[in-house]
């Protein structure tokens, strides 16, 4: 067959699949994680981690050697956006860390929501994200704690005026050029899933979204301290999940949506059998 008619088979087949009916075989939908694609073919992890563009031949060469029916582009944790908005809970290979070049990265679990703030996220999530994690995650973005939606909603413009401060603008640049550094890596990250489509591997598309538990625990409450409260403060973290769920499960399929996305993943850790017995 043909590149484009390899394309269609291959994306009925996943549809079929999707939609409870029989397709011509199983769809086979590895996955891989980005990881592999350098440690496999002797790529060095701090360079892939700053241009993903260094993976293109290792990506193409595990495209024709596995021929997956549904493919995602690699992409590791960029390195220059995380280290000009210094990022706290991960460390990654590189100078910066002083760590070797061909590690991977680690995510370190921290408590941002302590078990006496529980009532101040309750009353005000978005304030508590903005004032209490942000600039503790992006230590960069330390002044955003000074920053009182409240009061850049008067009738008066004077509130902005707490916003000159040179720290503040520093941070505000770091901001940009986090967002600028962040868009570059990930524009070239979709030059892979162009290549894919091309050689006639559908694309999984830019759309994922994780369980409200598990993304409360990995960015607010932290990982052990959302486990324990399942049996200390079942309440609390009963409001505080369905709360997150709320706002972000809409959020990010409707991102999915904005991007085109046919399909949605959502990864698990902490929602799996084999991590907390019903008990």
């Amino acid at each position: 067959m043909s590149i484009e008619q390899d394309y269609i088979a291959r994306k009925k087949r996943v549809k079929t699949a999707v939609a409870l009916q029989e397709a011509d075989r199983v769809p086979f939908l590895p996955n891989i994680s980005s990881e592999y694609f350098v440690c496999n073919y002797g790529i060095n992890m701090y360079e892939a981690m700053k241009d993903p563009l260094l993976m293109k031949n290792s990506y193409k060469s595990y495209l024709l050697e596995i021929e997956p029916d549904l493919t995602g582009p690699p992409a590791l944790f960029p390195v220059k956006p995380l280290e000009t908005s210094k990022f706290s809970c991960g460390r990654w290979p590189g100078p910066y860390y002083g760590l070797p070049e061909d590690i991977a990265y680690q995510y370190i679990d921290k408590e941002y929501l302590h078990d006496d703030c529980y009532e101040e996220f309750f009353k005000d999530p978005s304030r508590f994200i903005l004032h209490k994690i942000l600039p503790i995650k992006h230590e960069a973005f330390k002044p955003f704690e000074r920053i009182e939606p409240y009061m850049m909603c008067d009738s008066a413009i004077y509130g902005f005026a707490a916003f000159a401060a040179p720290d503040f603008l520093d941070a505000i640049e770091a901001f940009v050029q986090t967002a600028k550094q962040t868009a570059e890596y990930l524009d070239k990250a979709a030059e892979l899933g162009k290549m894919a489509t091309e050689m006639g591997f559908p694309d999984f598309g830019a759309g994922s979204v994780m369980a409200p538990f598990d993304e409360f625990a990995d960015h607010v409450r932290g990982i052990l301290q959302a486990c324990y409260d399942c049996v200390a403060a079942p309440e609390d973290i009963k409001r505080a999940v369905d709360l997150w769920g709320d706002v972000t499960i809409p959020l990010r399929v409707n991102m999915a949506k904005a991007n085109g996305a046919e399909y949605v993943m959502m990864p698990l850790h902490c929602g799996v059998d084999n991590f907390m017995s019903r008990e």
